[in-house]
């Protein structure tokens, strides 16, 4: 289980900053409430710590899920004629 110390506030606030961006990208693409989507990003992250037992798991996962959506709306962009 994970010690709740400066660590998992640290982790806290990465959470925000990626709910952050879970929000922004939402409102972008016109979803029903963003609001509510970023919300369940930051519950889900926080559940899958304590289910995982691992910070550094759970942060993986994030990081390759951003970057395969990033490269993924990258190359829709490049694909998509002026």
């Amino acid at each position: 289980m994970p010690a709740i110390a400066l660590g998992f506030v640290v982790y806290l606030g990465l959470q925000g900053n990626i709910a952050r961006f879970v929000y922004r990208e939402a409102a972008v693409h016109n979803r029903r409430s963003p609001l509510l989507i970023a919300i369940v990003a930051f519950v889900c992250s926080i559940v899958a710590v304590f289910l995982v037992d691992s910070v550094l798991l759970v942060l993986l996962v994030q990081a390759i899920a951003i970057a395969l959506y990033r490269l993924g709306a990258a190359r829709n962009r490049s694909a998509t004629p002026p």
